[in-house]
């Protein structure tokens, strides 16, 4: 896939690596993430509020996790949505995270490249 770029309060970051990570953590928590620069942007919400079926989903997000390891994330209280299509369904799905912030806008978005995504 390709990322479609990561944006932090009106600012592009540069590097921004062309994968995408979707994670379900034990207590439910849902995260998107993405990379550019040598850090990790982790879109965080309540999975169980996810809206959607069959054609796509939309996950209510309330932090964003900056950092480059688990033992230096930063986590920003925030606002905003991931959407996404099925990415099951044999053709490109793009996902697109956009949150309000006290930095700011941070959005990030990416588009598969139609193949099922991998299980790590």
């Amino acid at each position: 896939g390709s990322c479609g770029g990561i944006t932090v309060a009106g600012k592009k970051l540069p590097g921004c690596r062309g994968e995408v990570a979707s994670v379900t953590l034990g207590d439910g928590t849902v995260q998107f993430i993405f990379t550019a620069g040598g850090k990790k942007y982790a879109f965080s919400g309540n999975g169980r509020a996810i809206k959607g079926g069959a054609s796509g989903m939309t996950l209510p997000v309330v932090a964003v996790a900056v950092g480059s390891g688990s033992s230096d994330l930063e986590v920003i209280r925030a606002k905003g949505f991931c959407k996404s299509g099925n990415p099951y369904a044999g053709r490109p799905v793009k996902i697109q995270c956009s949150v309000s912030s006290q930095f700011g806008k941070i959005s990030a978005s990416f588009t598969t490249d139609g193949r099922p995504p991998a299980q790590r």
